[in-house]
C-alpha cells in the first residue's frame, strides 16, 4: 500500500462500530462482524437496525449522513417506508438495486423479479426525490429529468480498484480475466487508454438497435448483462423496469406536441 494510502484512510470505534473513514474525502462506513459471516451477507442478524439507527443519530450532528438502501425481493414492497425513515431522521438517502450471480443458491431468495422491477420504476417515478443508483435511471436536467446516454461507462468513466490495485471494469466484476491492470504498477491514465475489456457500443447490445429509449438508458448496465448472462452484448436483465420508469418519465413528451 502506498504512504498516501495510510494518511488518508483511517480505521477506528465509536460505540462499539467498527469503522473506516477517508480523511480525503470525508467518505465513512461502519463495518460490524456479522458481516463478515457468509449466511449474512444480505440479511444482518436481529438487532442490528437499533444499532444502525442510533449510530445515524449520533453521526448526523457530526457529520453529512447519506443511506443507501439495497432492493431485493424481500423489501421493495417497503420502498416508501424506507423514504419516510431518512426523512424522519433528516438524512439523504437514495436506492440501489441487489445484483448477484444467479446461480448463488444463498441470494435466490433475495433476487429480483420482474414485478419487482415494475414496482420499483412505478414507485419512482410517483413519488418525490426518490432516486435509483443505476446507470439505466439516472437523472438528468431538462423538463422530463433525464440525460441522454450511450453507456453505461464501464472500464472508461468509472472502475473499481481493488486493495492489491488491480483495476476492474466495476464493482461487479472482479474477475481475473476482466483486470484492466495495477494502478500500483502504472498510471491510471495509461489504464483506461487501453479501454474496457467489456465496453460494447450501444448498437451492439442486444434489443437495442430499433428501441426507442436507448439513447436515455444507454443500453442499460454491462456489468449485470455480464453478471446474470455471461456477456456484456445480451440485454440488461433490469431492462423491464428501465422501460417502465423511461416510459413513464416521457408521456410529457406528448403534451408537448399539441
Amino acid at each position: 500500500m502506498s504512504k498516501r494510502f495510510h494518511e488518508e484512510v483511517h480505521c477506528f470505534q465509536i460505540h462499539g462500530v467498527d469503522m473506516v473513514g477517508n480523511a480525503r474525502n470525508g467518505a465513512l462506513i461502519g463495518l460490524t462482524p456479522q458481516g463478515r459471516k457468509k449466511e449474512s451477507r444480505f440479511i444482518r442478524d436481529r438487532g442490528i437496525m437499533p444499532r444502525v439507527l442510533r449510530f445515524v443519530e449520533i453521526m448526523r450532528d457530526r457529520t453529512k449522513v447519506h443511506l443507501v438502501f439495497t432492493l431485493h425481493h424481500r423489501n421493495v414492497p417497503h420502498m416508501l417506508d424506507y423514504v419516510r425513515l431518512a426523512t424522519d431522521m433528516g438524512v439523504s438517502f437514495n436506492f440501489s438495486v441487489f445484483t448477484t450471480d444467479p446461480e448463488d443458491a444463498d441470494a435466490r431468495p433475495f433476487q429480483l423479479q420482474f414485478e419487482d422491477l415494475k414496482t420499483i420504476s412505478s414507485t419512482v417515478n410517483e413519488a418525490d426525490n426518490v432516486f435509483i443508483e443505476d446507470p439505466a435511471l439516472a437523472s438528468g436536467s431538462g423538463v422530463i429529468g433525464l440525460r441522454c446516454s450511450t453507456g453505461c461507462g464501464v472500464g472508461s468513466s468509472i472502475v473499481s480498484v481493488g486493495a492489491d490495485g488491480t483495476v476492474y471494469p466495476c464493482h461487479m466484476l472482479h474477475r481475473d480475466s476482466l483486470a484492466m491492470g495495477n494502478i500500483l504498477e502504472e498510471p491510471l491514465g495509461a489504464i483506461l487508454e487501453r479501454g474496457s475489456p467489456i465496453a460494447v457500443p450501444l448498437y451492439e447490445i442486444e434489443g437495442c438497435q430499433d428501441c426507442d429509449f436507448r439513447f436515455l438508458c444507454g443500453g442499460g448496465c454491462r456489468g449485470r448483462s455480464f453478471v446474470y448472462c455471461g456477456d456484456a452484448h445480451r440485454r440488461d436483465p433490469f431492462c423491464p423496469m428501465t422501460r417502465e420508469y423511461l416510459s413513464a418519465r416521457t408521456e410529457v413528451l406528448k403534451g408537448m406536441r399539441s
